[in-house]
């Protein structure tokens, strides 16, 4: 792909300047080399046009075991007068091997949350998990953490995340008797 990233700049003969250079890669890139092309242009104050081409090998390499959460949330993220929310992520393997076993963990023993699930992910690969949690009773108002762990078949964490559920006073719930009259 060409990247169209112009920095205008003055410098003087005999004189140096460093620029840095930042890239956008694709997530999954594949474990190779790539020609990274960078061309400098320029021109004196004679109007003489001047041109640097330099190919760099950019080495690609992707560790065994990369597993990660991505696009955490919670909807509704925030609860009133109500029992019920959804979690999602996805689970995205960026290493060189498949994943199997992979163990899902969520937990929080206050909202009596208890959620494992077991996996299996494919090299290079992407998928979305949703979970509906459903409460017994009206959780008391507060915010509470939920932490989401992901770990690998030999028990070794591959990556952790919390999210915030945040539970607001439902409102005190009246109830109205009838006015006694007196004779």
């Amino acid at each position: 792909d060409d990247y169209d990233e112009s920095d205008y700049f003055d410098i003087s003969a005999g004189n140096y300047k460093t620029k840095i250079l930042e890239l956008d890669l694709p997530k999954m890139l594949d474990e190779n080399r790539y020609d990274l092309t960078i061309t400098v242009e320029g021109e004196d104050e004679k109007g003489t046009d001047y041109e640097i081409e330099w190919t760099i090998k950019l080495k690609v390499d992707r560790e065994k075991h990369d597993t990660q959460i991505e696009d955490l949330e919670l909807n509704p993220a925030e609860l009133k007068c109500k029992k019920e929310t959804r979690l999602s992520f996805n689970l995205l393997n960026y290493g060189t091997s498949d994943e199997e076993t992979l163990k899902i963990d969520i937990q929080n023993e206050e909202l009596d949350i208890d959620i494992q699930d077991y996996v299996d992910l494919q090299e290079a690969s992407e998928t979305e998990f949703r979970y509906r949690i459903i409460f017994d009773d009206y959780q008391n108002a507060k915010q509470y953490t939920i932490p989401v762990n992901i770990y690998y078949d030999d028990g070794q964490l591959a990556d952790s995340q919390e999210i915030m559920l945040n539970v607001l006073e439902c409102g005190a719930k009246t109830t109205t008797e009838p006015a006694e009259t007196q004779v």
